[in-house]
């Protein structure tokens, strides 16, 4: 099979079509060195990863993207998808190779007009994917780097979040809703029992796990079964009817559906972490 190159990124990115017309992103160092457009690509020994877009929608929202951000900024966000791939030795959904650039070149603008965005949920995003986190923060630190910009930290979640979702093959936005559900559990729970709120303690690490937990299970319909629900109902009576007006405003909000045992568990590890009923 033969490739032609279509478009060129930078010296380590360029854009290839075969014979069939089917379009590649090709990564490795220097193979996009003094090439021209419409030149067979022969540097084969020198790619190091080959990447091809084969749904319809993210094969439309690339040529979108690269219409409308920088390719300086794509061939960023590419060589860091390859870098995260070769350190993790595990595949991305291909959607990152969309909705990265585009949320970074979104990042950028915002930056640009002194909107910053506000992560409150960063330092949980850090614990909860701390591989992703780290991949995240390489790229931020070279898109300021590269641009001369200062994107906050607060970024570095949003980022973590995106690179997640394409490791395990979710839509991004159901990333976005399964953090957004866990940040509204335990802030509505820490503000009803007037518990601190420390996103580096300890205590808040154990309880967010759960929480994490607990959500996955709400969100994907598991039901799990607990022999304590009567037992801590009787012992926690005040406890567990907070908790349960605070999980129908969950399920309300989020149009899910929590079981009790699902509101016991949280009770469970709630009393672990607080002085609550104790």
């Amino acid at each position: 099979m033969k490739y032609f190159i279509s478009k060129k990124l930078n010296n380590n990115v360029i854009l290839v079509k075969d014979e069939c017309e089917r379009e590649f992103i090709f990564t490795g160092n220097g193979i996009g060195y003094d090439v021209q457009c419409d030149q067979e690509f022969t540097d084969f020994n020198h790619i190091v990863k080959r990447f091809i877009l084969s749904e319809e929608k993210n094969k439309k929202g690339f040529q979108q993207i690269l219409f409308e951000v920088d390719h300086k900024l794509i061939a960023i966000v590419e060589e860091e998808i390859t870098f995260i791939i070769e350190q993790m030795k595990i595949e991305l959904n291909e959607s990152i190779h969309v909705t990265l650039a585009d949320h970074i070149a979104f990042a950028l603008k915002r930056h640009e007009e002194g909107l910053d965005f506000s992560n409150p949920a960063n330092d949980d995003l850090k614990f909860l994917y701390r591989d992703e986190y780290k991949y995240a923060s390489h790229l931020i630190h070279r898109i300021n780097d590269e641009y001369k910009v200062d994107l906050p930290e607060d970024e570095i979640g949003i980022v973590a979040l995106h690179i997640h979702a394409a490791l395990k093959g979710e839509k991004i936005e159901y990333s976005r809703l399964r953090q957004s559900m866990i940040e509204k559990i335990i802030n509505d729970i820490y503000e009803a029992f007037d518990i601190e709120n420390d996103r580096n303690s300890l205590n808040h690490q154990r309880f967010l796990i759960h929480v994490r937990y607990a959500v996955e299970r709400i969100l994907t319909n598991q039901k799990i079964e607990n022999d304590l629900g009567n037992y801590i109902k009787h012992r926690y009576r005040d406890v567990y009817q907070k908790m349960k007006s605070i999980m129908h405003q969950v399920a309300s909000e989020y149009d899910v559906e929590i079981n009790d045992s699902e509101i016991c568990y949280l009770i469970i590890h709630l009393t672990r972490i607080s002085k609550i009923a104790k």
